[in-house]
């Protein structure tokens, strides 16, 4: 019995629908900035408190320029998962599989986005308030020395599984390398918008 092998589509404007993917961009770019700027106020905020608990904690310039380029990354990639989710909406897929890989593509990014945040906001709370309160606290737990690399690897394995799915229903390698490209082009431009800010 000879099996046919069915080939994957490209990835495209036209798979995706023109007015989707202007869409898709526009609200990936709008949550890229807006998330960009809550992280930026949350860091501050996190600073007061921190301060207002008995610590004086101010970050100096190499600690506030990692983290602003790490919040700018995570910005970017989720900005992205926005984007693919709504390229993902109502496709015209022949295939069954293909239409199931699209809703598991869909509630993954989904489910990345609110999980990532989630965890970035019940670390940067309890990471701040608690050991910074405590008047014994010298700054032990040190992320940028001795954990920097859990901090880009969050950005890559976001990044990756957004776009894991995705290449189950089309041959994607491309846009993921644009995607990629962009990505790191847009974390630049709003990690120095947050730095010119701040100082």
């Amino acid at each position: 019995m000879i099996k046919h092998k069915i080939q994957k589509p490209h990835i495209s404007i036209k798979e995706i629908g023109k007015s989707k993917f202007w869409i898709g961009v526009l609200f990936g770019l709008s949550s890229s900035v807006l998330l960009a700027i809550c992280f930026s106020h949350f860091e501050e905020l996190m600073e007061y408190l921190a301060g207002s608990l008995g610590n004086e904690i101010h970050l100096q310039a190499k600690e506030r320029r990692f983290y602003s380029y790490f919040f700018a990354a995570i910005s970017s990639v989720l900005g992205l998962s926005i984007s693919i989710t709504i390229w993902l909406t109502n496709l015209d897929l022949s295939r069954a599989r293909s239409r199931i890989y699209a809703k598991l593509s869909q509630t993954y990014t989904l489910l990345y986005f609110w999980a990532l945040i989630a965890v970035i906001s019940r670390f940067v709370t309890i990471v701040s308030i608690l050991p910074l309160g405590l008047e014994e606290y010298n700054n032990e737990l040190n992320m940028l020395n001795d954990y920097y690399y859990l901090l880009i690897l969050m950005v890559l394995v976001v990044f990756l599984n957004v776009w894991f799915t995705v290449r189950m229903i089309f041959k994607s390698t491309k846009w993921m390398i644009y995607s990629f490209a962009l990505c790191i082009a847009l974390t630049f431009i709003l990690a120095n918008i947050y730095l010119w800010r701040a100082y």
